[in-house]
């Protein structure tokens, strides 16, 4: 499980049974019983996993933190220094599931999360 702590003060993560690789390679995850999740404390909501994304649960990719979906498009990535820098991400949408009344790849679909696509964490914890 990861909580996130971003500088807009949302407060939001992910869980899955996935097992993150010990690698700087790119590394694709998949969840294959459909367990792993992103939520907003924030929204009181909850997004699951795509059926036809189940092989992008999680990913590994360089130096970066714990990433939800593909390192190309992450509905969720938390950058290497995410506390000095807003290279830190939320796509939502891409691989898990975001509600039927909001629109796919617009603004509100990507602020569900952290409160903006790009944002600087304050804190996060992995457990």
């Amino acid at each position: 499980m990861v909580v996130v702590k971003s500088i807009q003060k949302k407060l939001f993560g992910g869980y899955t049974p996935c097992r993150w690789l010990d690698t700087k390679e790119k590394e694709y995850i998949a969840d294959t019983k459909r367990e792993s999740f992103l939520f907003s404390v924030d929204e009181r909501m909850v997004f699951p996993i795509r059926t036809h994304q189940i092989d992008y649960a999680i990913s590994t990719y360089g130096s970066w933190g714990p990433i939800f979906g593909s390192p190309y498009g992450p509905d969720l990535s938390i950058s290497d220094q995410c506390h000095l820098n807003d290279h830190s991400c939320s796509s939502l949408g891409s691989h898990y599931e975001i509600p039927l009344s909001v629109k796919e790849f617009s603004n509100e679909a990507f602020c569900l999360l952290a409160g903006s696509k790009k944002f600087k964490v304050l804190e996060y914890e992995v457990f």
